[in-house]
């Protein structure tokens, strides 16, 4: 086998080696990912918000863990409003 062959054959069996593991994180984060839905389920079910507020909260959310800049964001906001206003 070439030293090419080899190569693409270590590859193949490196991105093998990814998928598999990539897949048993992904199965262990099911049930988290199940719990996530039942509990917006239950917060719509029970009247306590509504499907907006629970997407508002979820995007407040995001922003507070992201330490996204909220005056940064609103004037990036603001100039993208003026300038594709009519185009979307």
């Amino acid at each position: 086998m070439s030293n090419d062959n080899e190569v693409l054959a270590n590859e193949e069996q490196h991105m093998i080696d990814y998928i598999r593991r990539l897949r048993e994180i992904e199965d262990q984060m099911e049930p988290l990912k199940e719990m996530k839905r039942q509990l917006k389920e239950e917060y719509k079910d029970e009247g306590k918000l509504s499907k907006e507020q629970l997407s508002v909260a979820l995007r407040a959310y995001r922003m507070l863990k992201n330490d996204v800049d909220l005056d940064e964001l609103l004037h990036n906001y603001s100039l993208l409003q003026r300038n594709l206003r009519g185009a979307l």
